[in-house]
């Protein structure tokens, strides 16, 4: 017993010595620290300089938190964001390669001028992960911020049922992403990162792990070219020539999609007619948008997708210069709007956990939305051109080509 506390009094001598100098050392700050699992683990993304650090490290972060637990300040809406300045760019939410920690979240300024992000919020859906940004962190003009998991947040960004969401300092949303019922890009079989679109859409990186702290990789697209039945090709543009490639001499023009195809209503089901479906898509560009090589496709709560339009029931279709396509379930639907296309009456949408995807050429995104519950009679509209949101609608108004606006 003598010889404990004689234990005790040197480790309280050695504690008011270092207390006096104004020191800690890392062995003596390990003793003393309670961070346990997530908490003590700090991840180095390798990011290059231009991406802005945050100065706080994790143990002060948790020690502020011990004296004076932080809450989240700002609550989630279904506000649409503005997407003003400052945009989520790319999330790597199924973590690296060598580590399913290593998840990461970047911000991009898109402003010209640099902007403060204090008292700015970053939540996700359970609000485990709250990232409160601190006075010193700036963002220059289109300068990457990448915030990791151990570093600057301890929760998980989950594979499925999640959203991120980007407050400013009024609590304004600035820019939001979801995952209902999975994530629309990014992949955890071959880790690779959901990255931005220059038009706020998203696709998988090019790249395994992403680009952290730099420019998004571009996603391939067929560009404009001559093509010969002696050219060797992918077999991907194989398939969007085939059917006008009928000899050595001809060739035909393969140009990227320049047009604008957004989801504008989608109708689930009705009351003893469950289903009464139907596909509103809108062009939201000032030339029409020819739908060749689109197809539309379901995607069930589990993640998995399933063909809901064929590329073949769209090809030769158009939708006029800020029009309406109406698509609808052959045998279900009955409205009073004709519609333009009609997919099989086997395929049916369901009004729980359902989403659909519009691709275009080479697979490309389009446009998305997903949905947790539509009500019998009612439909899901979005909130205006310029927003990722949707609302439900108790008085459903599917238009066709035929209604330009």
């Amino acid at each position: 017993m003598k010889i404990f506390a004689s234990g005790l009094v040197i480790v309280a001598i050695i504690g008011f010595a270092i207390y006096m100098s104004g020191g800690i050392t890392p062995f003596m700050e390990n003793i003393l620290s309670t961070k346990t699992g997530e908490e003590s683990e700090v991840i180095n993304l390798d990011a290059p300089g231009n991406v802005v650090q945050k100065s706080a490290s994790v143990s002060e972060a948790v020690s502020a938190k011990k004296v004076s637990p932080i809450l989240p300040k700002c609550i989630i809406t279904s506000d649409a964001p503005t997407h003003a300045s400052i945009i989520i760019s790319e999330v790597a939410w199924m973590g690296s390669e060598n580590d399913t920690k290593r998840e990461w979240i970047e911000l991009k300024n898109i402003s010209s001028s640099s902007i403060s992000l204090s008292g700015w919020e970053l939540l996700d859906k359970s609000k485990k992960i709250d990232v409160q940004f601190s006075s010193g962190v700036k963002i220059a003009p289109n300068v990457f911020y990448v915030i990791s998991r151990g570093r600057d947040f301890t929760g998980t960004i989950n594979n499925s049922d999640e959203s991120l969401s980007l407050f400013d300092s009024n609590c304004a949303l600035v820019d939001a992403v979801s995952a209902n019922p999975g994530w629309v890009a990014g992949n955890n079989e071959t880790w690779k990162t959901a990255e931005r679109d220059s038009d706020l859409g998203w696709h998988t990186s090019e790249l395994v792990n992403g680009t952290p702290g730099k420019e998004n990789s571009s996603p391939t697209i067929i560009q404009s070219q001559a093509i010969t039945s002696s050219t060797v090709v992918s077999s991907i543009i194989k398939q969007e020539v085939s059917k006008t490639l009928q000899s050595s001499s001809s060739f035909v023009q393969v140009a990227p999609q320049s047009y604008s195809i957004l989801i504008s209503e989608v109708m689930t089901g009705m009351k003893g007619v469950s289903n009464y479906d139907f596909v509103e898509l809108y062009n939201n560009a000032d030339s029409p948008a020819v739908l060749d090589g689109v197809s539309i496709k379901k995607k069930s709560s589990t993640g998995k997708e399933s063909t809901l339009v064929s590329e073949s029931r769209l090809s030769g279709k158009t939708i006029p210069v800020h029009g309406f396509l109406l698509l609808a379930n052959e045998s279900g639907y009955t409205g009073s709007t004709k519609p333009d296309v009609v997919w099989p009456s086997s395929y049916s949408l369901s009004a729980l956990k359902n989403g659909i995807t519009v691709y275009g050429a080479n697979s490309k995104t389009l446009d998305f939305v997903y949905w947790d519950s539509i009500s019998d009679g009612s439909s899901f509209v979005r909130d205006g051109w310029g927003s990722t949101l949707f609302h439900l609608n108790s008085a459903p108004t599917p238009q066709n080509s035929a209604s330009n606006i």
